[in-house]
C-alpha cells in the first residue's frame, strides 16, 4: 500500500470547518490502496476545541504534530482570553464618563487596526507562518529524504500548508497535489485586504510557483477551475481536476414527530452570513398571523449582532441560538429537526465560486433544506436536486413564501414532499470522492 503524506493544519481534535475535509478523506483512502500519514499542527489555539471528534479518526493512522510556536500570536491568543474573562460593565456610564469611554474606545479600534495592518506586512502568506519551518523539520526527521513517501497532498486554507508541501515536494522530488478548500489571491478577506500592492504581488507570484510545481490541483467547483485559469496562465487543464465536498453515508433516519412547533436548525457559525432577510420575513409572517409555530435554532454562531437583530425584531421566543456544541451532539440536533437552513454570505468578491460545506453535511440527513442564497453553487447544486425551499437572499418576499410553504408542509404532515431525492447524491459520498482523489494520486490526468 502506497503512502501519502496529508498536510492539514486543521485536525482533530480541533473542529474548525478545515478539519472535515481532510478527515474524510483519510478516512476511506484505506479502500483504494493509499495509506494517510498526517502532518498537522501543535495549535496556538484550537479554533473549536472537540475531544469526540478524534473518535472519527481511523484507527492506526500515524499523525505527525509539529510545533506552532509564535510569541506574538501567543500573546494575542492570551489577550482576547483575559478580555473575555473579564466581566462586563453592568451600571449604565455617566455622560462624562461616557465620553471618555468612547475615546478610549476608539484609541482602541484605532490601534487594533494599526496592528494587523502591520501584520499583514510581516505574515506571508499568512498567520500560519511560523508553522512551516517546523512541519519541514518533523517531516524530513520522519521520512529522511521522502523514503516512505509517495505522493504530497496539501490544502488551503492556510496557505501555509501549501509552502510546506511545495518545498517538501522539491526536496524529496515527489508528486504534489493541491487542494483548494478555499480561495486564495482571487477572493476577498480581512487579512489579503489589508496587504500592500507588493505583499499581494508576492501571494501570486508564490502561487503561480505552486500551481506549476503541482502534479495535480483539486478545485471545489468547474466554475472555481475557471477563475483560476483565466487568472493563472500557467495552470493548464490537464492538472485540474473537481472534487466537491462531500458526506459521510449514514442509514437514513425517517423524520422526527411532528411535536407542537416546527424546528427549523442552523449549523455553524453566522459571520459574513446574511441573516436579517430571513428575519424581516419571519417577524412579517408573525406580526401578520400566517405562522404561529415555528422555531428557529442556532447553534454555533458567533455574531451577537443577529441575536441583537432577532430581539428588535420581537422574535425572542421564536429564535434561539446556542453556543458552539461538539460535532456528535450537532449532527443529532440536525436529524431531531424538522428541517436545516443555510444561508447566504455577505456580498464579496468570489464568494459566488464557494459551496458552503454544511449543504452536503445536510445532503446526507434526508431532512427539507430551506436556502436564502445569493446566485451561487451552493443554490445550484441545490436547484439541481430538485429544492423547492429557495429563496433570493435579498428578497423579504420570497423568503416569506418559502418559510409559508413548509409551515403549511409541516401543519399538514407533509414534511417529506419537500425532501430532495437521493437519487443524485451519490456524487457527493465521501466514498466516492476519496476514491477520486486516489486516483489523482496515482497519476491520472485531468480529461
Amino acid at each position: 500500500m502506497k503512502r501519502v503524506l496529508m498536510i492539514t493544519y486543521f485536525w482533530p481534535p480541533d473542529n474548525a470547518a478545515g478539519t472535515h475535509r481532510p478527515l474524510r478523506f483519510a478516512r476511506h483512502l484505506r479502500q483504494f490502496d493509499w495509506e494517510p500519514v498526517i502532518l498537522t499542527a501543535q495549535p496556538i489555539w484550537y479554533t473549536r476545541y472537540d475531544s469526540g471528534l478524534e473518535s472519527r479518526v481511523p484507527e492506526n493512522i500515524q499523525t505527525l504534530r509539529s510545533s506552532h510556536r509564535d510569541p506574538w500570536l501567543e500573546f494575542q491568543v492570551w489577550r482576547s482570553r483575559q478580555m473575555k474573562a473579564q466581566p462586563s460593565p453592568t451600571i449604565p456610564l455617566e455622560k462624562s464618563d461616557g465620553i471618555k469611554y468612547f475615546r478610549k474606545l476608539g484609541f482602541r479600534a484605532l490601534a487594533r487596526n494599526i496592528v494587523k495592518w502591520i501584520e499583514s506586512y510581516v505574515y506571508h502568506p499568512d498567520y500560519y507562518m511560523a508553522w512551516i519551518s517546523s512541519a519541514i523539520r518533523k517531516a524530513e526527521r520522519t521520512f529522511p529524504n521522502g523514503n516512505g513517501i509517495h505522493a504530497i497532498w496539501a490544502t488551503g486554507n492556510p496557505w501555509s500548508d501549501f509552502e510546506v508541501g511545495y518545498q517538501l515536494s522539491c526536496r524529496w522530488g515527489m508528486p504534489l497535489i493541491l487542494d483548494f478548500r478555499d480561495g486564495w489571491t482571487i477572493t476577498y478577506n480581512e487579512f489579503e485586504s489589508r496587504r500592500p500592492a507588493w505583499a499581494r504581488k508576492w501571494d501570486r507570484r508564490r502561487l503561480n510557483r505552486y500551481l506549476m510545481a503541482a502534479q495535480s490541483v483539486v478545485f471545489l467547483s468547474k466554475k472555481y477551475a475557471q477563475v483560476y485559469q483565466d487568472s493563472y496562465p500557467n495552470l493548464h487543464q490537464e492538472k485540474i481536476h473537481i472534487i466537491p465536498n462531500g458526506f459521510e453515508p449514514e442509514p437514513v433516519e425517517s423524520l422526527p414527530i411532528k411535536g407542537k412547533q416546527l424546528c427549523v436548525l442552523y449549523a455553524g457559525l453566522l459571520a459574513l452570513r446574511k441573516y436579517d432577510t430571513l428575519f424581516l420575513a419571519f417577524s412579517n409572517l408573525l406580526r401578520r398571523g400566517d405562522v404561529s409555530e415555528i422555531e428557529i435554532v442556532f447553534v454555533g454562531t458567533d455574531e451577537p449582532h443577529a441575536e441583537q437583530l432577532a430581539m428588535q425584531l420581537g422574535l425572542r421566543d421564536h429564535v434561539h441560538f446556542l453556543p458552539h456544541q461538539p460535532f456528535a451532539t450537532v449532527q443529532q440536533m440536525m436529524k431531531n429537526a424538522h428541517a436545516l437552513l443555510i444561508l447566504g454570505e455577505q456580498p464579496m468578491p468570489g464568494m459566488e465560486f464557494f459551496v458552503a460545506s454544511k449543504v452536503f453535511h445536510y445532503l446526507a440527513l434526508a431532512r427539507p433544506i430551506l436556502g436564502i442564497l445569493p446566485n451561487n453553487e451552493t443554490k445550484n447544486i441545490l436547484h439541481i436536486l430538485g429544492s423547492q425551499l429557495l429563496a433570493d437572499v435579498d428578497s423579504v418576499r420570497q423568503v416569506e413564501h418559502v418559510l409559508l410553504k413548509l409551515y403549511n408542509a409541516w401543519q399538514s404532515d407533509q414534511l417529506g414532499d419537500l425532501v430532495l431525492s437521493q437519487d443524485g447524491l451519490s456524487q457527493y459520498s465521501e466514498p466516492y470522492l476519496s476514491e477520486m482523489l486516489s486516483q489523482i494520486l496515482d497519476g491520472k490526468t485531468s480529461v
